[in-house]
């Protein structure tokens, strides 16, 4: 019969007495000071020992009991899941798997490599890489026995390094899928991570609340770019983007067998696509003056760009900073905010990606619906594409102007009589 009694007469915890799968009786030290909650222990252990004895005991059976144990001291669990195992064992049956936390993580980004685009997976093994370098010695210690707070530590820890809020939301979600899939799979109690909030995504620089907009270039930057660039690559890749609206890694990785000149088409798969839907290629009309541009190559096999596709987009050698320096050159002006922390990113108001903004705005103040823009663009909703969208001036007064003119006719000195109801009346103020 299991029960639960004092270790000593005056130590406040108890031990969980049971009968184990040889019908010895056994005493656990449990570190709880509720005599119930050591009594439950016990329950579970006499259970799970009886199953040894009959053979009945398996993986699946072993991991409810150790769910239904209220939360242990690390030690103590380190204990009851030696004793299950022994008695699976006994059974015939593999032993449950024991992870330290840098052993789970890690494990966990592997088993998703293979169902991950490539700059997906190289996010989490980022963010993985990250958190094990804050816990420090932690990482090597029970999956259960990391806490809310150190996980919380974390992500407070990217802030006040002048990591972005949104990126450090992520690295939270992050966090919240690898440990649901512990819970899952019977190795961690409860999610720590779901005990820590996202916060509020709003710039994580001093200053305005909201990171400023990226602004477009207006046509004759564009042709600045062009002029200014240092080789016929960075001429023909901003003629791309402007011409495409395509990102700027999508594009220094294109090669002639994207491009279908019978059709006049280009295929490319995005890099950038919602983790949720299956990857899908997008077709576009390419422009018969970028198509010309292409046909004086007199290729169709290879890499448009050999020497581009080469490098990565981001880090001090990438394309992002190259394409600055030609912004530079060519005396484009643009806003700049400092980074705060030593994580943190200076923001720039333009840049390469500022050519999709000049694409997508473009069609629009030539009247191209929003549905072709979406498709065009490859994105996903209108309001995304709203946000990629700017009405130059003269497209504006166009529209205001289509506004009926209000007749101003008569002396207009009559009397100003109060309306019945205010929804039959119209008020026009003037300054």
């Amino acid at each position: 019969m299991a029960s639960a009694h004092r270790y000593l007469d005056r130590s406040p915890y108890f031990l969980a007495c049971f009968h184990g799968s040889d019908g010895d009786r056994v005493q656990l030290p449990t570190k709880c000071s509720s005599r119930s909650s050591a009594l439950n222990i016990a329950l579970a252990l006499e259970k799970a020992a009886s199953m040894a004895r009959d053979r009945t005991l398996s993986q699946a059976k072993a991991k409810l009991i150790l769910e239904s144990l209220a939360p242990l001291n690390a030690t103590v669990i380190q204990r009851v899941r030696k004793l299950i195992n022994e008695w699976i064992e006994l059974s015939g049956g593999d032993p449950l798997s024991e992870h330290t936390v840098r052993g789970w993580c890690l494990s966990w980004v592997e088993n998703r490599e293979p169902s991950l685009a490539e700059e997906t997976s190289d996010s989490y093994r980022r963010v993985i890489t990250e958190f094990l370098k804050e816990l420090g010695e932690k990482a090597d210690r029970d999956l259960n026995d990391l806490s809310v707070q150190c996980i919380k530590n974390f992500r407070d820890k990217q802030i006040a390094d002048g990591v972005r809020n949104k990126t450090a939301n992520f690295f939270l979600k992050t966090l919240k899928t690898c440990f649901k899939a512990a819970v899952k799979q019977g190795y961690l109690r409860y999610n720590r991570a779901e005990g820590v909030d996202q916060i509020e995504e709003r710039s994580a620089y001093s200053g305005d609340e909201d990171d400023f907009e990226k602004e477009p270039f207006i046509l004759d930057e564009v042709e600045k770019l062009v002029v200014t660039a240092p080789s016929r690559e960075w001429k023909e890749l901003t003629a791309f983007g402007f011409y495409t609206g395509g990102r700027l890694g999508d594009l220094a990785a294109l090669r002639f067998e994207n491009i279908d000149f019978a059709a006049g088409t280009l295929t490319f798969t995005p890099r950038k696509q919602r983790r949720s839907h299956k990857l899908k290629s997008l077709t576009i009309p390419v422009h018969v003056g970028l198509l010309d541009l292409i046909r004086k190559h007199g290729r169709t096999h290879g890499p448009i760009f050999p020497t581009l596709c080469k490098r990565r987009v981001g880090g001090k050698t990438g394309l992002s900073l190259l394409f600055r320096r030609i912004m530079d050159q060519a005396g484009i002006r643009y806003k700049t905010k400092k980074a705060k922390g030593p994580r943190g990113r200076r923001v720039y108001s333009k840049g390469f990606h500022s050519l999709r903004h000049t694409t997508n705005s473009l069609l629009a103040n030539k009247n191209v619906p929003q549905e072709q823009r979406l498709e065009i663009m490859g994105q996903a909703s209108l309001d995304v594409n709203d946000g990629y969208t700017k009405f130059d001036r003269e497209t504006k007064r166009q529209a205001i102007n289509q506004l009926p003119t209000l007749r101003f006719g008569g002396k207009g000195r009559g009397k100003l009589k109060a309306p019945k109801s205010v929804e039959s009346t119209l008020l026009l103020s003037t300054p």
